[in-house]
């Protein structure tokens, strides 16, 4: 549940700002109302729920937001249910706990106030129903939980290929498309429940400079979503990100690739919709629905899952990326492959 965690939770913490005004005052109306985010990941062992409230108070709300219990519901009492049809199977009270490393903002950083609940091994089957009191009215949510994915194309063990034709033998390259597949890991867990997936690149390579020294570096860039399991994508995006990610440096004695790893993110309908109305505003319309899955409250309790894969590039690639004249001042070498004028050797 890292992935994304930031930026999701500033998501989240907008629809407390947008309850606060900065001028206020004291004796308006005011109700209290609870504002979720939580992300189930069968993946994950401890799931993470923040929980909090809007608030009110006799000054400027910036101010208020800045003070963390401003926004914490005292003695909370929170569970989660886990229901299989309309028979109740498990109950995981939410327990309290303080997470650090919160970025500064609108709101109070440095550590947050958050709930968890411990399961290694949340059931595609069951619905998990998150449920608790505020004020006297219920707030809950329910959601599924996306099985464990996999990469099932490029192929285990397979060489990521980004270019197509033989760079030793042609100097004329078609823009090769790497086909991309995931699926469940178990059988019997329907995929009818992935709205979208977001495939994000990560090439990772090694640095050696004229002094001895080396360094790993990485860049990352978007692969694209689809609304299936598959897409195709074509090389020419790696490329170019390469292009312009990596710069001659004359410190730099050479450079060798290690990994290229794709990372695939898969998620329900309902966050799906929530990303989507929580995009940057663009145009002269600055106003965007608001979306809640969370009864009597705001916010969101949904679903995700991941898939990694992590493989080198094939040589045909490497021997690309080391011999196009477009790449030539990067200073690219292979400590794999060993043919004349590729070896770092």
């Amino acid at each position: 549940m890292k992935n994304n965690w930031n930026s999701f939770l500033f998501i989240c913490l907008a629809f407390v700002a947008a309850s606060c005004e900065t001028d206020l005052k004291v004796n308006a109306d005011y109700t209290r109302t609870a504002v979720v985010y939580g992300l189930l990941e069968k993946q994950d062992t401890n799931h993470l729920i923040k929980i909090t409230k809007t608030f009110l108070g006799d000054g400027n709300a910036y101010d208020f937001a800045q003070i963390a219990d401003s926004s914490k519901i005292p003695n909370l009492v929170a569970e989660i249910q886990a229901w299989k049809g309309n028979a109740l199977k498990k109950k995981y009270p939410l327990t309290d706990t303080v997470i650090n490393g919160k970025e500064s903002g609108s709101f109070y950083s440095g550590s947050q106030f958050m709930y968890y609940f411990r399961e290694p091994n949340l059931d595609p089957t069951m619905e998990y129903k998150l449920s608790f009191y505020l004020d006297g009215k219920e707030i809950s949510a329910s959601t599924p939980v996306l099985p464990n994915y996999r990469f099932k194309s490029p192929a285990p063990g397979s060489a990521i290929e980004m270019i197509d034709g033989d760079i030793r033998t042609s100097q004329v390259l078609n823009n090769h498309k790497q086909k991309i597949v995931i699926g469940p890991v178990e059988s019997g867990n329907p995929a009818n429940l992935v709205a979208e997936t977001e495939f994000r690149g990560t090439f990772v390579y090694t640095e050696v400079y004229k002094d001895g020294s080396s360094a790993q570096k990485s860049f990352s860039f978007d692969m694209g979503k689809t609304n299936t399991l598959e897409r195709f994508y074509e090389a020419s995006g790696f490329w170019s990100a390469l292009e312009s990610s990596i710069k001659p440096d004359p410190n730099v004695e050479r450079r060798s690739a290690n990994t290229f790893n794709i990372e695939a993110i898969s998620y329900p309908e309902d966050f799906k919709t929530f990303l989507a109305v929580n995009n940057p505003v663009s145009g002269v319309v600055q106003e965007r629905p608001e979306y809640s899955n969370i009864n009597n409250g705001l916010g969101l309790f949904s679903s995700r899952t991941s898939a990694f894969y992590s493989k080198a590039l094939s040589s045909n690639s490497e021997a690309y990326l080391i011999r196009a004249d477009r790449f030539s001042g990067l200073n690219f070498c292979s400590t794999t492959y060993t043919d004349p004028g590729i070896s770092c050797k």
